[in-house]
């Protein structure tokens, strides 16, 4: 490790800001001053942000999350570049449908936002897209995999990593740095990516290397028949992607088997999760992430340092810091375009950044809109963590 090490102590993510705040957050607002005569006085006019989140319902712990790691990002980009975030959440109550109304709505304001952040899951992201590209909002998904929404699209842009970049990096550690000659994938079914997840797989699997696939779901009840014949293929890692109360089973079933090889847990596995549903034989384990708190470039130092002062307690999920990078991105590229650049010629001046230095290293930026966010190979160990990459 690299003198960072993770707490249990506390793994729910809370602050005391959170309390009492309206949906409407504003981060740094001057008013009765006109964009134009700031501009002249050298001072930055508002740049106008609007999330649209699941603040409630079924899906709220990553709608705070994500409006956590915005709130973060206002304060940085306040002091990095003196910028007057205007930040508006509205929120979707986990409704694919809701966000896109919110995202209609939006046509109609007097002034646009700059920039639009959101969309949890395909739908809500491809609900938003569909009024926004209409009103050539950018739009910026910072946890959403599906690349397919950037096609055809001017305003659409994908921070998180792409099913071929989490694939790729299983399978290094895996058939690399682990060894292994054959691989389970536990997979739930009625899992929304599941085709496109076991065709990265398969398209991308090494030469000399065995592969099954199990999956289990309400509607395929013989789990004991799934584990034995799991455990008669004698795999040397098993995959576990998603984070879902049917693989937790699935990992019960191996180890009381006596199962005692690597498990590789995806994304949406936090590390609390990962280690209760591991037990006592924890050590020796795996976790693919897109965030660490390891790395020490500027904007980690910076963002460890926001994190402590707003007393925000526990696990930094993936979802926190995507979106705040998200939104440091989005800042960078309205800073240099001397705070004027709006629908697509704030487009432009993003795509034209070639590069984002982020919480992980460096990112190339597509023509396309993708941002190549790396993937991070994590071992849990007696003590905590440990980062491979």
């Amino acid at each position: 490790m690299y003198g960072m090490k993770f707490s249990f102590k506390s793994q729910c993510l809370k602050s005391r800001a959170l309390k009492g705040l309206a949906l409407t957050t504003l981060l740094t607002l001057g008013l009765g001053v006109s964009q134009d005569s700031q501009a002249s006085q050298g001072t930055p006019p508002e740049f106008r942000v609007t999330a649209i989140l699941p603040v409630s319902g079924a899906l709220d712990a990553r709608g705070q999350d994500l409006r956590l790691g915005l709130e973060l990002a206002g304060d940085h980009l306040s002091t990095q570049y003196g910028l007057r975030v205007k930040l508006n959440v509205l929120d979707n109550k986990s409704s694919n449908v809701e966000a896109g109304l919110l995202a209609k709505s939006i046509d109609s304001m007097k002034e646009k936002p700059h920039i639009v952040i959101g969309g949890v899951n395909e739908l809500s992201a491809r609900a938003i897209k569909l009024h926004l590209e209409k009103a050539q909002v950018p739009m910026i998904f910072p946890v959403l995999q599906e690349s397919s929404l950037l096609r055809g699209s001017r305003f659409v842009h994908s921070l998180s990593a792409t099913p071929t970049t989490w694939i790729k990096k299983a399978w290094e550690l895996s058939a690399k740095d682990l060894r292994a000659k054959k691989v389970v994938i536990f997979m739930p079914l009625a899992q929304g990516g599941i085709d496109a997840f076991l065709g990265e797989a398969q398209k991308h699997k090494p030469k000399g290397v065995e592969l099954k696939v199990f999956s289990y779901g309400e509607s395929q009840p013989d789990k004991e028949k799934i584990l034995n014949d799991a455990y008669e293929f004698r795999p040397d890692v098993m995959w576990v992607p998603w984070a879902d109360e049917r693989l937790e089973l699935m990992i019960k079933g191996m180890k009381a088997r006596a199962w005692t090889r690597p498990f590789i847990g995806f994304e949406l596995w936090d590390f609390k999760s990962w280690k209760e549903k591991l037990g006592d034989s924890w050590k020796g384990h795996y976790l693919l992430r897109q965030y660490s708190p390891e790395f020490d470039s500027d904007l980690a130092k910076d963002f460890r340092k926001l994190l402590k002062n707003s007393k925000i307690e526990g696990e930094v999920r993936d979802d926190l810091a995507l979106s705040f990078e998200a939104l440091v991105l989005a800042g960078k590229a309205f800073h240099k375009s001397a705070y004027r650049a709006e629908g697509l010629t704030f487009v432009k001046v993003l795509r034209r950044l070639g590069k984002f230095e982020g919480l992980s290293g460096s990112y190339p930026i597509r023509p396309d809109g993708q941002i190549d966010h790396p993937v991070l190979k994590v071992e849990t160990t007696a003590s905590g963590f440990r980062l491979l990459n």
